[in-house]
């Protein structure tokens, strides 16, 4: 069976130096900024009190660009998509995924674990409790949610519409990543993971790069 990458990335310097580094074949899919996203997309988004308007802007850039990503799956019914950020490499380049060991159902392929419940609650001691097996782990039974979706793998276009409908049905929106965790959408992860993130010291969210190193969440 055959995978298609979609890369999704900014249309901007930052961006194509991003898309030149990455170490796979793949489809851009062009970022979005929040002035691209209709009305209806910001007047839903759950803003914190913490959250500056730099960051409001970007929460807003980029569910829209994910969900205008899961549109494209759907219109153009894509199957045995991997759908990544353009700081998302390959472990092993050389090594050809076999997406049949993935399952049939959206998983996580990187990501960061948090706790279920409280998701600043990030100390060793819990994650240490946490077993994983290799291959597809559940979610539910390793008692945890994944935050940050660097990359994850949709086999039917079906679920993608699933995921789609979904968030845009919502009453209201969060950051994509824990939109997709609070309602539940993806329920498992592969380990160990297939990718790694590296942002080569900038960034096109944070103010400063660096923060994400040759990063392998699980």
């Amino acid at each position: 069976m055959n995978v298609k990458f979609l890369v999704l990335s900014l249309d901007n310097e930052v961006g194509k130096r991003r898309r030149d580094r990455l170490n796979y074949e793949f489809e851009w899919v062009k970022g979005k900024l929040d002035n691209e996203a209709p009305d209806w997309v910001k007047e839903k988004m759950i803003y914190k009190g913490f959250h500056t308007e730099r960051w409001k802007k970007i929460l807003v850039g980029v569910w829209w660009a994910w969900y205008c990503l899961l549109d494209k799956i759907v219109e153009e019914k894509i199957n045995n998509v991997i759908a990544l950020e353009d700081d998302c490499f390959l472990v092993d380049p050389n090594i050809k995924i076999d997406i049949s060991k993935l399952g049939d159902e959206p998983i996580w392929l990187n990501g960061a674990i948090h706790h279920p419940n409280n998701l600043a609650k990030g100390n060793k001691n819990w994650k240490n409790t946490i077993k994983m097996k290799d291959g597809i782990n559940k979610l539910e039974d390793l008692n945890v949610r994944i935050i940050s979706c660097w990359g994850l793998f949709i086999p039917k276009w079906e679920q993608a519409k699933h995921i789609r409908d979904t968030m845009k049905n919502s009453k209201r929106y969060r950051c994509f990543d824990a939109h997709l965790s609070h309602n539940k959408l993806i329920k498992y992860l592969y380990y160990p993971s297939l990718f790694y993130h590296q942002d080569f010291g900038e960034s096109c969210s944070q103010l400063k790069g660096g923060k994400w190193e040759g990063k392998r969440y699980f």
